[in-house]
């Protein structure tokens, strides 16, 4: 139906090329409108902040608990990474939930790694924690991913994660990190600060 359409609406600059490229779609029919942020309800919603904390850096993660947004191998990274206090947030739920569950036990993270379930208010949670993670092997243009940014929380994001390239190219405080494999996701999340402390 995609070669029928009359207009295509894409969420970025990298979905409408991989349309022109893989669907043949022409780019005269394609127009970009990005996924809209309501910041000044964010704002208001992320100042009570909450923090799962050990000493360490917060990470803070956020998705359906699928094969698609990779968190089986954020676990295996987080486990790797050098600060053993540091301690990882989970918001969402889905299939794999007990399987990830499991993970944690055979990679003796459990005590550090805390699964919140569906939250409905995920900001307090984005705005407590010293940097979000994004783990995909695919996305469009991830909301989550701007909702941390307006809560002033770094991100560190899967070069797979979609159209974030293009918010990173505005260089907002270099705030957004883009790797390429385990290695570089984990190099990154050692380089993570504590928010506010000198």
């Amino acid at each position: 139906l995609y070669r029928r359409t009359d207009k295509l609406i894409c969420t970025s600059i990298r979905m409408r090329d991989e349309f022109v490229s893989d669907f043949l779609i022409s780019s005269s029919v394609i127009d970009i409108l990005a996924n809209p942020v309501d910041v000044e309800s964010i704002e208001s919603s992320s100042k009570a902040v909450k923090r799962f904390d050990k000493g360490g850096v917060c990470y803070i993660a956020s998705g359906r608990l699928t094969f698609q947004k990779g968190f089986e191998r954020l676990l295996y990274w987080f486990s790797k990474i050098e600060d053993k206090r540091s301690t990882l947030t989970i918001l969402g739920e889905g299939v794999l939930k007990d399987e990830l569950m499991q993970q944690t036990e055979s990679l003796n993270i459990q005590n550090r790694v805390k699964f919140t379930g569906f939250c409905d208010n995920p900001w307090k949670w984005y705005a407590g924690a010293d940097a979000f993670l994004l783990s995909s092997r695919w996305e469009g243009m991830p909301n989550s991913v701007l909702e941390s940014l307006v809560c002033g929380t770094p991100v560190i994001v899967t070069e797979e994660s979609g159209g974030i390239k293009e918010i990173s190219e505005q260089k907002i405080n270099n705030s957004v990190v883009i790797v390429s494999g385990a290695q570089q996701f984990i190099k990154a999340m050692n380089s993570v600060k504590i928010k506010n402390q000198n």
